[in-house]
């Protein structure tokens, strides 16, 4: 039961009793009549009715105040559908490729979105499911050795010949094929490298590659005469900017770099993944079952050279998010409803919740004819898609302890939501029809199940719901904690305020700007998470000025205007983490907000070290049609 319940049966009875006292003074025969007087109530008959009248003012109240985040939720399902549902749990998961299966010398490709299916924990009865957000290959290749070498005096003790130029640090990282083939049998033209660790070291690490490298070599492990192959600081690419890597899903209407950092403050271990290319053109010459790569650094940090080792490298990792897609319970219909509970499974309700509905479809009893309904908030033509108007709405409610729950205590803090549907007609009226049941297409959580399941034990930690080469999965960073929508607290309205930000209200002078990139990131964090919200303080100046470069496109050389931005933020504020992670998401967040043919720079500086790193001019991804 909702505490304000009661709170407004109080107000009401209060109400009616102080009123019926004024009426008992002005008017005392009739109030006679109706049992009342100044004080009390005598008949009690009539204070009974009093209470009922309590009772159902104070559902009407309950009704009124559900109104105002029920407008807001439906003009968020126009402009920011994204916003309308929770912040599922997310974990990195390992895969180790079975080597004594064929076939892995071309690659195995695993799709993205494979469902992995948990353990059962203890008192558990249903398993969670992740799926994965990249598309991984696994290949007869482990990482076998990783060190660092602080000076370019270490690295000519290596033996390490070529184009070392201005070089004063490096990364070794060595790779040893299986399966019984050397590498000239393995069709491998790029290597996807997960930075793990912990703490602060792998962003330490993901900082130097992405910031201070100037390329790599490759080379067979022991031929120290032969002169490695080169390849420049373009073949070393981050990982997760992609929309076909995304772990949220992207809706039509979305403007896509808000993803970027919705992802980053929910999880920012899930773009801690470089990837190397164009390895194939020296491994087809390569007749040894171990080869080498040396990343290049312009600058050492000589604290890694302890700290790294192979354990800080893992191979074939996705990140993956608790979210699946199956069907919700049937709906049965009747006349005196209109709006009706999605349950995803009556006989487990606290271990799913509807993340969104996807599709609806009707059914008569008669055939079992399918009537499709549209969602109200969809981008089509009304008269042409759905002539004769059927089409549903949804709304998120937050849900309330059950009796359960609330005598032995919810197994996590976190309680979720619920989500009803209704079915409307084009002028969004309650809808007649002759079906009789609907079925929903939803895409779900497990809630908090993933705090409860058992990591680490002998064996595997998931199973993989396609036939694959695999003799594990682990998980080796989180699981997260799932965290409720946005849009169902006090940000409402300030979430409705991004319609009207642009780049000009972003970035208009240093103060402002600062302040309002500090509101977009604490709509985009929802959480509270009082380290997320030391970060989004530590945000002090940002600042841009028009700008001429030449744009980093191909064919004839192309000059183009753009936006130098400048971003000054507190080292202090994201302590255990560091900012360059921040930095790179929010470069590519600015690069999606401007037009084609125009470009972003971003300089990132802090108190502490002054200018921290200085992103190349990217060209605008935002189409103007």
């Amino acid at each position: 039961m909702d505490q304000r319940f009661l709170e407004y049966y109080n107000q009401e009875l209060k109400h009616v009793r102080d009123s019926a006292g004024e009426f008992a003074k002005a008017y005392p025969k009739i109030a006679g009549r109706l049992g009342l007087e100044a004080m009390e109530v005598s008949d009690p008959y009539v204070e009974r009715l009093i209470e009922s009248f309590a009772f159902l003012a104070a559902r009407v109240q309950l009704k009124m105040d559900a109104r105002f985040p029920e407008f807001t939720q439906h003009l968020l399902q126009i402009v920011y559908p994204q916003f309308q549902s929770q912040t599922p749990s997310v974990l990195i998961s390992h895969i180790t490729p079975d080597a004594a299966e064929g076939g892995l010398a071309t690659g195995y490709v695993m799709p993205r979105h494979t469902v992995m299916n948990s353990r059962i924990g203890p008192k558990e009865r249903t398993s969670c499911q992740f799926r994965s957000a990249h598309e991984v290959t696994l290949w007869p290749v482990k990482l076998s050795d990783a060190g660092y070498f602080a000076s370019d005096s270490q690295l000519a003790t290596d033996h390490w010949l070529g184009r070392l130029g201005d070089t004063k640090a490096g990364l070794k990282l060595s790779l040893k094929a299986t399966a019984g083939l050397a590498f000239n049998e393995i069709q491998m033209d790029d290597l996807s490298v997960y930075i793990a660790g912990p703490d602060e070291l792998p962003f330490v690490i993901y900082e130097q590659i992405f910031s201070q490298a100037t390329g790599f070599l490759i080379r067979a492990k022991g031929d120290k005469s032969s002169v490695p192959l080169y390849r420049s600081a373009d073949c070393i690419k981050p990982v997760g900017f992609d929309d076909d890597q995304s772990l949220l899903p992207i809706p039509d209407r979305q403007f896509r770099g808000y993803r970027l950092l919705q992802e980053y403050f929910m999880f920012p271990h899930r773009y801690l993944f470089f990837k190397l290319t164009g390895l194939q053109e020296f491994l087809s010459q390569c007749y040894s079952t171990e080869v080498e790569i040396l990343l290049l650094f312009d600058q050492a940090k000589p604290s890694l050279k302890k700290l790294i080792d192979k354990n800080n490298f893992l191979l074939h990792c996705t990140p993956a998010i608790n979210l699946i897609e199956r069907n919700a319970d049937r709906i049965t219909l009747t006349p005196t409803t209109h709006e009706y509970e999605v349950v995803v499974d009556k006989t487990q309700t606290d271990n799913f919740e509807v993340f969104s509905v996807e599709s609806v479809l009707g059914y008569t009893t008669a055939n079992e004819q399918e009537v499709e309904f549209l969602p109200f908030y969809g981008k089509y033509d009304h008269p042409q898609d759905n002539a004769e108007g059927d089409f549903f709405v949804t709304r998120q409610t937050p849900r309330l302890l059950s009796s359960k729950q609330k005598k032995r205590g919810p197994r996590s803090s976190y309680i979720g939501s619920n989500t009803y549907v209704s079915l409307v007609n084009s002028q969004s009226a309650p809808l007649k029809s002759s079906v009789k049941q609907v079925g929903l297409r939803v895409l779900c959580t497990n809630r908090d199940l993933a705090l409860q399941i058992p990591l680490g034990q002998k064996g595997t930690d998931f199973t993989l719901d396609i036939g694959a080469p695999v003799t594990e999965v682990r998980c080796i960073q989180g699981p997260s904690k799932p965290q409720p929508a946005m849009s169902m607290d006090e940000s409402n309205w300030r979430l409705i305020s991004l319609l009207s930000l642009n780049m000009e209200s972003l970035i208009a002078d240093d103060q402002k700007s600062a302040v309002a990139l500090r509101d977009l990131c604490r709509l985009l964090s929802g959480s509270g998470n009082l380290g997320v919200e030391r970060q989004i303080e530590a945000i002090k100046a940002l600042d841009a000025k028009p700008t001429v470069r030449q744009l980093p496109t191909q064919g004839p050389i192309t000059f183009g205007r753009g936006m130098a931005i400048h971003l000054n933020c507190d080292e202090d504020g994201f302590q255990g983490q560091g900012v360059f992670l921040f930095g790179a998401v929010l470069e590519r967040f600015l690069s999606r907000y401007v037009s084609m043919n125009t470009f972003t720079e971003l300089v990132l500086s802090s108190p502490q070290r002054n200018e921290i790193h200085q992103w190349p001019a990217r060209v605008g991804n935002n189409h103007l049609l």
